[in-house]
């Protein structure tokens, strides 16, 4: 919904399931809300290396990607390098950059500090035990949700809301890590 060229990117590390299916569900995203959407994958096999991760956003700007999105540690600087030297914007992970950085549209939330509070508050109330645990869009925005710089327009918003609704309701799947 915020990619003007119908082109967007994902840049992961490491190529395990966890980072592997954020990538896939980007894509599957993007092609549920704009079906024919260009949507180019790829992984560095590094968190933390600025030059791959540019070369990889660089890469998808050349296809045309207008858009990004990543899960990285240091090498989100190597996005943020192609995305500055190309007039492309950055869907972020883990932090909210919006106002502070305006290569930055919109930042995801997957709640790891939320999931340990949690670990920790089952420890102490002696309720803990070794199990999957989905934190998805069912344990609340701390656990996950997607925020839109500037708070989006309202049509944005009401669609967002719409695919959360859905994606509770079963009527969307989505993969699990």
């Amino acid at each position: 919904m915020l990619s003007k060229n119908g082109a967007v990117s994902y840049v992961g590390g490491l190529e395990i399931p966890a980072i592997v299916n954020a990538g896939k569900e980007f894509g599957n995203g993007a092609r549920y809300i704009t079906p024919g959407i260009k949507y180019f994958e790829s992984y560095t096999g590094d968190f933390d290396d600025v030059a791959k991760s540019k070369e990889a956003t660089l890469a998808a700007i050349s296809q045309g990607a207008d858009v990004h999105y990543h899960i990285l540690n240091l090498g989100l600087r190597g996005m943020e390098q192609a995305a500055r030297e190309k007039s492309t914007k950055i869907i972020g992970s883990y932090t909210n950059r919006c106002g502070s950085n305006p290569l930055y549209v919109a930042y995801t939330i997957t709640g790891v500090g939320y999931q340990v509070e949690y670990a920790i508050d089952q420890l102490v109330a002696g309720t803990w035990r070794a199990e999957f645990k989905p934190f998805g869009l069912a344990m609340g925005p701390k656990a996950s949700d997607i925020a839109i710089c500037g708070g989006g327009t309202p049509a944005l918003i009401a669609k967002l809301e719409t695919i959360k609704k859905n994606i509770l309701a079963g009527k969307l799947k989505v993969l699990e890590s």
